[in-house]
């Protein structure tokens, strides 16, 4: 069985890069050939989730935060988001990890802080003294430091207690580094300082997380081309489970926060949520933002905030 499976994923991935190769790029609309790689997919995930966990630690690379908007052409631009970052670095305390981090993920944690500053903080009890809350769907969890200290700080002058688990199904994908997904993972983790930041290795439709204050999704994988395109077998696209795992997570106005790519994903999350009957959505609008190099690439890139009913 899996011998055929192999080969089938062989001879797809043969025929699409044959494919790429004679059409001209924009002549054809090649979207559905993602498709092919769907038992490559499942081979692949496979052998990654029977071996034995990497412990190679992650290659941590900490580059100079000098310039770190330069790609802004606009001077005006460029001095509005370096003061813009400075706001948020004085405030949710970014020391530690600008201390050890690549501009890319440094740039990262300030594009995550920069939309939940502006477009999330009226959800969040300024009365409450303690934060849980589940990242799902986490990758390897390089804005960590981010949701921490966003959630220890937002609207609030004493920092409350946090408990912060990043989830991701697919941990133990390899690195250039030799590390997995899961290492690097652990590694954001632990630079939080705060030993209630957890990664876990773990299907979300499966977690047995209650009583949330807020479930975080970025770019979840609400239209199965995305989740095949990202290397993962069809067989783990379940959207509204993973939603409506969500909502059962949630405590009583509690709060989903989604990030999109696409109008055709916002789209598609919408009538996902609309057909959960516990969520409502309070607000969506554009996720975009100068504090991350590739700004003009995401243009249409949305946050969708839902909260739990009462």
């Amino acid at each position: 069985m899996s011998v055929t499976l192999a080969a089938l994923g062989l001879t797809a991935l043969g025929f699409l890069l044959v494919v790429r190769r004679f059409v001209p790029a924009g002549r054809v609309d090649l979207t559905p050939l993602v498709y092919l790689r769907a038992p490559l997919n499942q081979i692949a995930f496979w052998l990654r989730s029977s071996r034995n966990p990497s412990r190679r630690p992650p290659r941590v690379v900490d580059e100079p935060k000098d310039d770190l908007f330069g790609y802004l052409e606009d001077d005006r631009e460029a001095l509005e988001a370096t003061i813009r970052a400075r706001d948020l670095e004085r405030r949710f305390d970014l020391q530690a990890l600008r201390r050890a981090s690549t501009r890319e993920v440094y740039r990262h944690n300030l594009y995550v802080l920069d939309l939940l500053d502006k477009h999330l903080t009226p959800y969040v009890g300024v009365t409450a003294d303690s934060l849980r809350a589940v990242d799902a769907g986490c990758q390897d969890f390089r804005y960590a430091t981010a949701l921490e200290r966003w959630l220890k700080h937002t609207g609030t002058l004493v920092p409350r207690q946090v408990e912060l688990d990043g989830i991701e199904v697919d941990g133990q994908g390899i690195y250039e580094d030799r590390s997995t997904r899961a290492s690097h993972g652990e590694h954001h983790a632990a630079l939080t300082g705060n030993p209630r930041v957890r990664y876990r290795v773990e299907d979300f439709c499966k977690a047995k997380d209650r009583g949330l204050d807020l479930v975080f999704a970025w770019f979840p994988f609400v239209l199965p081309y995305a989740l095949v395109q990202w290397g993962l077998p069809l067989k783990l696209f379940a959207p509204h489970l993973f939603f409506q795992r969500a909502a059962d997570a949630l405590a009583r106005d509690g709060v989903l926060v989604v990030v999109t790519h696409t109008d055709e994903e916002r789209a598609a999350l919408a009538e996902l949520l609309a057909g959960i009957d516990s969520l409502k959505i309070v607000e969506s609008v554009s996720a975009q933002s100068k504090l991350i190099h590739y700004w003009d690439d995401v243009t249409e890139r949305a946050i969708t905030i839902a909260q739990k009913r009462g």
